[in-house]
């Protein structure tokens, strides 16, 4: 059976469906990016909301896919030490 993981993987191989996915703004490359700094990065969620200057239990919504603030992903951006993010669907409303 396959995983939903590799699912997600496969049907994001088509542009097509990636762009549509990216458009909903679930969960963006940027997001997989500052999840992925913090692990790389050893420290863990609190630390780094900390180092950021956000609510760690924002950053646990934030990794979890169900809230995310344009605002809080420039802070944990600029605080890993990444490229800002550009292009966001939720610049506009933040």
């Amino acid at each position: 059976m396959k995983t939903f993981r590799r699912y997600l993987r496969d049907k994001c191989a088509d542009p097509e469906f990636l762009k549509r996915y990216q458009d909903q703004c679930t969960i963006c490359p940027k997001t997989v990016q500052i999840i992925t700094a913090i692990a790389e990065q050893g420290l863990s969620n609190e630390a780094a909301a900390r180092k950021a200057g956000v609510d760690p239990e924002h950053l646990a919504l934030l990794e979890s896919a169900d809230r995310c603030s344009f605002d809080e992903v420039k802070k944990l951006s600029i605080a890993l030490g990444l490229s800002l993010p550009d292009g966001c669907n939720k610049k506009a409303s933040s």
